[in-house]
């Protein structure tokens, strides 16, 4: 209908212009998995999930999908900071999965511009209290998923205070119990 109501909550309602089928006939050869988010719109989510180490061209050709890429994907990826450097014109970014792997908060800093970026997963890294100052830079994230990670309570607690996240009390407890596993974790929102 006129809302949208075949299409998820997080698709943006204005459109854009489809993505060019060149790049995403590279990058699905690459090995790289490019969907669309929802039947009919050209916003894509994508997963590099068959891609651990992706080349300076896969990247290039990511960062051509900069109007159209709503969700990345980069779990268990060999990650420099200059690769999310190239994520910075993705001004549609709204969720990326960095979990598993090797990013750091410097890598972290490099995501500033990403206002639209509502929901992030750094799960199983080593991103600690360092990355907090990173992490608060980040406007418009409502969501970060922390499980595994060396940050301490203080870095929870400075991350609630700046209100990038509002509670992290049930997921901790969540955490404490062991219930924390599978992507759960410390899921601080």
């Amino acid at each position: 209908g006129a809302t949208g109501e075949n299409t998820a909550s997080w698709v943006p309602q204005n459109t854009v212009a489809a993505a060019d089928e060149a790049v995403l006939r590279k990058l699905r050869k690459a090995g790289v998995l490019v969907l669309p988010v929802a039947a009919g719109s050209n916003y894509l989510q994508v997963s590099f999930v068959n891609v651990p180490t992706p080349d300076a061209e896969t990247w290039q050709l990511l960062h051509q999908l900069s109007l159209q890429l709503l969700s990345l994907d980069l779990a268990r990826v060999t990650l420099h900071d200059e690769d999310l450097a190239l994520l910075s014109d993705c001004q549609t970014l709204y969720e990326l999965s960095l979990r598993n792997s090797n990013i750091t908060s410097t890598g972290i800093a490099k995501l500033a511009p990403l206002t639209g970026l509502q929901k992030l997963n750094i799960s199983n890294t080593t991103m600690g209290d360092d990355a907090v100052p990173a992490l608060t830079k980040l406007a418009g994230l409502r969501e970060i998923f922390v499980f595994g990670t060396p940050l301490t309570a203080a870095g929870h607690q400075q991350l609630r205070t700046d209100d990038v996240v509002q509670a992290a009390q049930h997921a901790k407890a969540q955490q404490q119990r062991g219930l924390g596993q599978q992507g759960q974790g410390t899921h601080v929102a």
